[in-house]
């Protein structure tokens, strides 16, 4: 009986230690993001391709200032993940944006671009259509190697 109940007690000391040492950690990581700046920033486009991009680490660096999103040297807690997330899914040839800081202060933007399969200069119109039929503009001074389709043919826009 004696065994029994001495090994409730020591089930629950246990579990009594185990959770201690997850709000002791959980505190000590709350302070440490609250002190923490931004010491880099990483751009990753996710499905380029060697022979050609659409959407490079400098422009995208360059949109980010341009929409005030300075951020290294800013605090880790005041990062707007969900702004930067708008903000360049304004793009119409990026498809996707994932932004995620680590505890070591770097913050992470991945970028997953469309990837045209046609590009169309007809009638003044310069977009590019995916396989999935998604039309979007041709950035200026875009060169993405890809079938052209000219002629008088104005797409429904």
């Amino acid at each position: 009986m004696w065994r029994r109940i001495v090994s409730i007690v020591l089930m629950f000391l246990a579990w009594g230690a185990i959770l201690a040492y997850i709000l002791y950690a959980a505190t000590l990581t709350r302070k440490h993001r609250d002190a923490l700046q931004v010491k880099e920033v990483i751009v990753t486009i996710i499905n380029t391709q060697d022979r050609s991009q659409l959407v490079t680490n400098d422009y995208i660096e360059q949109k980010l200032q341009e929409g005030g999103f300075l951020l290294v040297g800013d605090n880790i807690t005041g990062i707007n993940a969900l702004g930067i997330v708008e903000f360049l899914s304004r793009n119409h040839f990026i498809e996707r944006v994932d932004v995620y800081a680590t505890l070591s202060g770097v913050v992470h933007i991945d970028i997953t671009t469309h990837e045209p399969s046609v590009r169309h200069r007809m009638a003044g119109y310069d977009s590019y259509m995916t396989g999935d039929g998604y039309i979007f503009r041709s950035p200026q001074g875009s060169a993405y190697h890809t079938k052209v389709v000219t002629g008088n043919f104005r797409p429904l826009t």
